[in-house]
């Protein structure tokens, strides 16, 4: 469910846009499904959307690091805002008027063969596009929506053939 703050020409979803899925089993699935996750130039592979992934940052991955993704439409910076591997990864994406968040985060034991992957989202339009945002917020969760079941899926299949 949308809050609309008019007098600052912005409009957020929170929360309500989370998605779920168990994966697995798959060994060492926790470790495995985090090492596809942070595959980041490996990201074309299995999204039909993402055309290249290139880090602009140098040192070691985690927060604050940057990535330009490549889609489609165009080039934006994602940016790392939390970094605990194997637990949880959150992005921030944003350009002109809009602000997008995407949080990965990893439910179950690390032991496990099964791992529960949550992506939760959240989307701000400020500015003209915020008068559209529910159609915004709409078109934004359907392409998060496909990126997680294809991430997912490609995990999924490739933990099937035993890490492929």
């Amino acid at each position: 469910m949308g809050q609309y703050h008019l007098s600052q020409h912005t409009s957020t979803i929170t929360p309500g846009a989370t998605l779920s899925r168990f994966i697995g089993p798959i060994a060492d699935c926790r470790d495995f499904l985090w090492g596809q996750l942070t595959d980041f130039e490996n990201w074309p592979n299995w999204s039909s959307n993402i055309r290249t992934v290139t880090r602009t940052d140098a040192g070691s991955v985690g927060r604050g690091s940057k990535l330009d993704v490549t889609t489609s439409s165009g080039t934006q910076c994602w940016h790392i805002a939390h970094w605990d591997p194997g637990k949880r990864i959150d992005f921030i994406v944003e350009s002109q008027n809009r602000r997008l968040g995407y949080s990965f985060v990893f439910n179950g034991p690390s032991e496990e063969y099964n791992v529960e992957l949550r992506l939760s989202m959240e989307f701000e339009f400020s500015g003209m596009t915020s008068l559209f945002s529910r159609f915004l917020q709409y078109c934004e969760r359907k392409k998060a929506v496909r990126l997680f079941e294809e991430l997912t899926t490609y995990v999924e299949n490739l933990g099937n053939k035993g890490h492929g």
